[in-house]
């Protein structure tokens, strides 16, 4: 059982810090091997097998937005699969042009 979230990271050469869920009970990652989902004591929960570059979370941690090149993808979690939402194509999805709305 992981300790720390640098136990977690050890073996994986990650290019984007770990972003914790505005509750504080979730982790998304992205490694080498796509975007892992894990519980607040860093157990692995869910992954996914795309790499994303930029992660935001919906304010209640019920889901969020990953961003992989040039698409969004919006994820449920914690069971949820990522469902395209944008197609940015042949640009890089703009992850600043987007803001939660109450």
């Amino acid at each position: 059982m992981p300790k720390s979230v640098h136990d977690v990271l050890d073996p994986y050469n990650y290019s984007n810090p770990p972003n914790t869920s505005p509750d504080g009970k979730w982790v998304l990652m992205a490694s080498d091997k796509g975007t892992e989902l894990y519980s607040e004591r860093l157990h692995l929960v869910k992954s996914w097998d795309i790499y994303s570059s930029k992660m935001i979370w919906r304010p209640d941690s019920l889901g969020a937005f990953l961003f992989i090149k040039t698409e969004m993808y919006y994820v449920t979690i914690p069971s949820g699969e990522p469902i395209l939402i944008e197609d940015c194509t042949p640009d890089y999805c703009p992850d600043m042009d987007f803001v939660w709305l109450p």
